[in-house]
């Protein structure tokens, strides 16, 4: 047996690092990551073209918009929260209760490590498992609960440290659980518990970022699946739908769930500067071509 091997069998063994410390430290990679990367990168002079904009005269660049939002709540503050949420009393407990809860409802690992095929085959499911439950509870949120919703909702314009600056019920309902009826569903190994996190820790975070490239949807497991939606889906939600009842675009990984629930909105969803000029690009070049025809 090589040492990779006893290390796993050590690893799924041991409740306390395969529910607990590990999918905790995991989580948190993947919302930290994308949090200081993205929040550096976005004041940046070369993200310009990848920042999330909206059409019209009146509209206001998306960097005035969230110094708007940032003066009402300051980004010391915002990260002082997010970090509260992350590492504070109610995570830790999250963990501790995993520890203990997880084995009885995942079931004993059968063997110390999933197949290739099996961690591929149940992350696409979990992929799509979680952000169905995710809808239903968010759209639960406004329309039945608005009150516990309402305070993320103070971020018309996100960032990617916004995502978790939300209260401890919201996290609990938007996050925590359907990432659990996810891994339930498909009675996720150890690895895919924590494997299934990180992702959705990550894409939460990319989310709210407000930017929008090939090179960020290229880390998102979502970009490679049917009805996967851009950065700029979620990005519309939280511009459009500050309200409770009528709220739109209430998934955040896919499109699918919206469309099949009657509240799809894609006439307002924004667009970076290389889409405009891409799409004008495209425009000149089909202009040209009738020209041609047309002589």
């Amino acid at each position: 047996m090589s040492s990779l091997d006893k290390a796993l069998e050590y690893y799924v063994a041991n409740p306390w690092l395969c529910w607990g410390v590990v999918p905790f430290v995991a989580i948190n990679i993947g919302q930290w990551t994308p949090i200081l990367t993205l929040d550096w990168a976005i004041n940046k002079s070369w993200a310009a073209p990848y920042l999330i904009e909206y059409g019209g005269a009146s509209r206001k660049p998306r960097l005035e918009l969230l110094e708007k939002v940032r003066e009402k709540i300051s980004l010391s503050r915002q990260y002082k929260e997010a970090l509260w949420n992350s590492f504070g009393p109610s995570a830790i407990i999250n963990a501790i209760l995993g520890i203990w809860f997880l084995p009885f409802l995942m079931g004993k690992p059968t063997k110390p490590c999933p197949t290739l095929t099996e961690f591929v085959v149940s992350m696409v499911l979990m992929e799509y498992i979680d952000d169905f439950a995710l809808y239903c509870f968010h759209s639960l949120e406004h329309y039945k609960f608005w009150h516990w919703h309402q305070y993320h909702h103070s971020f018309t314009t996100p960032s990617a440290v916004s995502t978790i600056v939300i209260g401890e019920i919201d996290i609990a309902i938007q996050g925590f659980i359907p990432i659990l009826i996810a891994c339930m569903s498909v009675r996720a190994h150890p690895i895919l518990y924590a494997a299934h996190g990180f992702m959705r820790a990550l894409e939460s975070a990319v989310n709210h970022a407000g930017l929008d490239s090939p090179i960020i949807r290229a880390f998102l497991l979502k970009t490679y699946l049917p009805f996967g939606t851009s950065p700029a889906f979620h990005d519309c939600h939280h511009r459009y739908s500050n309200y409770g009842k009528g709220a739109k675009n209430l998934g955040e990984q896919f499109w699918i769930w919206d469309w099949m629930f009657g509240t799809l909105a894609t006439a307002n969803i924004g667009s970076t500067a290389q889409e405009k000029n891409q799409a004008v690009e495209a425009q000149q070049v089909q202009t040209a071509q009738d020209t041609v025809k047309a002589e």
